[in-house]
């Protein structure tokens, strides 16, 4: 989970359609994840409503999750598994 929190806009690949994960626990080895597309679709979809309703910055650093206004630091690491 905490690989999730800690996502950012350049770790996703749409073209691709994968997303780039660091392991954080295994020495920050990168590691690749293939997505299926219509779960790319629901990314995306996300984004739109992130940069909407949180106002969240769309630059290459910014966090993908966000817990409050203006990318502020990530998900608490236990956050994702309570969607």
């Amino acid at each position: 989970m905490n690989e999730l929190s800690n996502l950012r806009l350049r770790d996703l690949d749409f073209e691709e359609k994968q997303i780039h994960v660091l392991v954080l626990c295994k020495g920050g080895k990168k590691d690749v994840v293939a997505v299926a597309p219509p779960s790319m679709q629901d990314i995306k979809d996300y984004l739109a409503v992130r940069t909407e309703r949180y106002r969240g910055l769309n630059d290459d650093t910014a966090y993908v999750f966000l817990t409050r206004v203006n990318d502020e630091p990530p998900l608490f690491p236990t956050a994702p598994s309570r969607l």
